[in-house]
């Protein structure tokens, strides 16, 4: 019913001249655009409508190049002139234009983008660059449809599929019984691997990829020691922990498949009121012989990646992901990043289903200083707050309970705990911080000042911040990678026994770092802006 829904918003009748093109749906939106144009020259999109007001969207490759809004004026709609960059040179865009009142109206046209200097020709499709790594040998023809690559540096198995056929909309890419063969010789040469990857390329005008293999080959990597498949999808791609698939319940001779299907933003869909200004979103799946496992997995955590081109004015820092409830409303996604030079937006994901591209911007009169990103960053995901009258307060030093309750709200950690449990008398039944607290020491990650006393209100010093931290990626399963060589701090010898791998383990992993005259000052105190600054590193590591 989805794709039926999404292949109705999308069918337009196409009719091309010499010198324009006009398109229409229903006979009631039309459009008005050059067949070409030139880098530099001015583009304006017009027509005419029924509705009250149209919104309109140049796309190439799955990203939103331009978005505009305008209102219908006796039956007529007129962009403001655009200058055409010369970055777009080469091009094919595509326009698409939905009716403002959520009636199911769609225009939709292509324009070729000409450099400055004269026409330019169709640049015939190029390949993808070869990855640098090692392309497994193979007994089959020299001339596949595939090609399998050891990429050493990131431990990943690369399964690359050059043709691809799109059926209707939908473009789906099947790993054959060939393909299942040599990539399994493959992870017998690599084993063990980190990610085993499929990639399919860019289909322009596919509204979804569907990828699909068997249960015995999924069930095949992971005995032979594969920890994660990253689906890639044209601009999408989704990385899952195999082992949290519960293959357990899925047959050899099931089909698997792994949906990505775009959901265009705006008046056609309903979800125009919950995601402004037509930013790109997603329907995520996982089917077995077609049934969804959206149930089965509603825990299941994965990194989603949505294309996304940033719009004039607008702060990396405050574009986020959002997951879409079936009420219609959001739920950001705290550990979610902008990528400006890869041009997405990467996400932790929890649970199958929509998700979005959202905009909140949030900042404080205060914060002129060098943690000042990461703090708007942590503040439009409502993970840090303010102290009220605009301000942040970042000098000030952060509590315990404080960074604590901070960390754990950060990463939704404590969800079901039980507060009777609580063996701390200074712990106040039902504070903002009695489960952080609780959670944290059912999990081995605080024991307190002695005495049943946690010590609430007392600032939080550097080396229990630095113990607190490692203690609980370790307690999550989160791996810290080793980017800097070990600093010899002039004050090591004051570092307490306790912390000493804490701290070192945070500083090589560039989570933390000392001081600018070579100390670390373990005995000093936590501010509110190196708080928000480590958390905002740890979920920049859980993206990478």
């Amino acid at each position: 019913m989805f794709r039926r829904l999404l292949i109705s918003l999308m069918v337009a009748v196409i009719i091309c001249f010499p010198l324009s093109v006009a398109a229409e749906s229903n006979g009631q939106i039309t459009l008005d655009v050059p067949r070409t144009i030139s880098a530099g020259e001015n583009l304006i999109i017009k027509g005419t409508s029924t509705s009250s007001s149209v919104v309109i969207r140049v796309w190439h490759n799955g990203a939103i190049l331009l978005y505009d809004t305008q209102n219908v004026i006796n039956g007529t709609y007129s962009t403001t002139p655009v200058t055409v960059p010369a970055s777009w040179s080469g091009l094919d865009l595509r326009i698409v234009v939905n009716d403002g009142e959520g009636k199911g109206l769609v225009g939709e046209a292509t324009i070729t983008v000409l450099s400055k200097t004269g026409p330019t020709p169709t640049p015939e499709p190029k390949p993808s660059p070869a990855p640098t790594g090692t392309p497994v040998p193979s007994d089959g023809e020299a001339d596949k449809d595939f090609e399998i690559t050891h990429l050493a540096e990131t431990n990943t198995l690369l399964l690359e599929i050059h043709k691809i056929e799109p059926e209707d909309d939908i473009t789906v890419v099947q790993i054959t019984g060939e393909m299942e063969d040599e990539i399994i010789s493959a992870i017998n040469t690599y084993s063990p691997l980190s990610v085993l990857e499929v990639r399919g390329a860019a289909v322009e005008g596919a509204l979804g990829y569907n990828v699909q293999m068997s249960g015995s080959f999924l069930k095949n990597i992971l005995e032979k020691s594969v920890d994660k498949l990253r689906i890639t999808a044209g601009n999408y791609y989704m990385e899952i922990n195999i082992a949290d698939l519960n293959l357990h319940e899925i047959e050899d001779d099931d089909i698997i498949t792994f949906s990505i299907s775009i959901v265009f933003q705006g008046a056609t869909s309903d979800l125009s009121s919950t995601l402004e200004e037509g930013r790109p979103c997603v329907l995520v799946d996982i089917k077995v012989n077609g049934e969804s496992l959206q149930q089965e997995v509603k825990e299941l955590k994965f990194i989603l990646a949505l294309p996304y081109v940033s719009q004039a004015g607008e702060k990396t820092s405050s574009i986020l992901g959002v997951k879409v409830e079936l009420d219609g409303s959001t739920k950001v996604i705290k550990a979610s990043t902008y990528r400006p030079e890869e041009k997405k937006l990467v996400m932790v994901a929890t649970g199958l289903g929509t998700y979005g591209i959202d905009y909140r911007e949030a900042s404080f009169s205060d914060i002129d200083m060098w943690a000042k990103e990461y703090i708007e960053y942590m503040a439009s995901r409502d993970i840090v707050k303010g102290v009220g009258g605009g301000r942040f307060d970042p000098q000030t030093n952060i509590t315990r309970e404080d960074f604590i309750t901070l960390f754990v709200n950060a990463f939704d950690l404590a969800k079901d705990v039980d507060t009777s449990k609580n063996p701390f008398e200074d712990v106040k039944k039902g504070s903002y911080y009695e489960k952080a607290i609780v959670w944290a020491y059912e999990k081995g990650i605080v024991s307190g000042m002695g005495n049943n006393r946690f010590g609430v209100r007392m600032p939080m010093t550097r080396e229990d911040m630095a113990t607190f931290t490692y203690k609980l990626l370790k307690a999550e399963n989160i791996e810290l990678p080793v980017i800097n060589e070990r600093t010899a701090f002039k004050d090591s010898l004051k570092i307490a026994p306790y912390a000493r791998e804490a701290v070192y383990a945070l500083q090589q992993a560039d989570i933390i770092k000392g001081l600018p005259d070579g100390t670390y000052n373990p005995k000093g105190f936590t501010t509110r802006a190196e708080a928000a600054t480590i958390i905002y590193k740890i979920i920049q590591l859980l993206l990478d």
